[in-house]
C-alpha cells in the first residue's frame, strides 16, 4: 500500500485536434451534396415501381432470377451497412431499393414457379 502523503499524479487529457473551419461555398456544396443524396434516394426506388407493376401482371419474360436476387441481396447489406455505420442517406436510399427488389423479386416467383 501506498503512504496517505503519496502525491497523486495529473493526467493531462489530450483534446481532439480542430478542424479546419470550411468556407462558406464548401458548406454550401455539401449541403447541396446532401439533398441530392436525399433525391436520388427517392428517385431511384420510385424508377423501379414500372418494373415492379409488369412483373407483378405476369410478364416476366427477360426476367434474370440471379440477377434480381443479387440485387436484393446487395442492397440489403447495403442498408445494413449504412444503419451499422449511421450514414442515413445511404441506409435510406439501399432500404427503400432492397424493398423495390425484393417486390420484383417475390413477383418473379410468384408468376414464374407457384402460378
Amino acid at each position: 500500500m501506498k503512504p496517505a502523503t503519496a502525491r497523486l499524479q495529473v493526467v493531462k487529457k489530450q483534446l481532439p485536434p480542430k478542424r479546419p473551419r470550411r468556407s462558406k461555398l464548401r458548406r454550401e456544396w455539401e449541403a447541396f451534396l446532401r439533398w441530392n443524396a436525399y433525391a436520388v434516394g427517392f428517385v431511384a426506388p420510385a424508377s423501379m415501381i414500372p418494373q415492379v407493376a409488369l412483373v407483378w401482371q405476369g410478364h416476366i419474360v427477360g426476367i434474370a432470377l440471379i440477377s434480381w436476387i443479387l440485387l436484393s441481396l446487395k442492397s440489403t447489406l447495403f442498408a445494413f451497412w449504412g444503419l451499422e455505420r449511421r450514414v442515413w442517406v445511404v441506409a435510406f436510399k439501399e432500404g427503400l431499393q432492397a424493398i423495390a427488389n425484393l417486390l420484383v423479386l417475390a413477383g418473379f416467383i410468384y408468376h414464374a414457379y407457384l402460378k
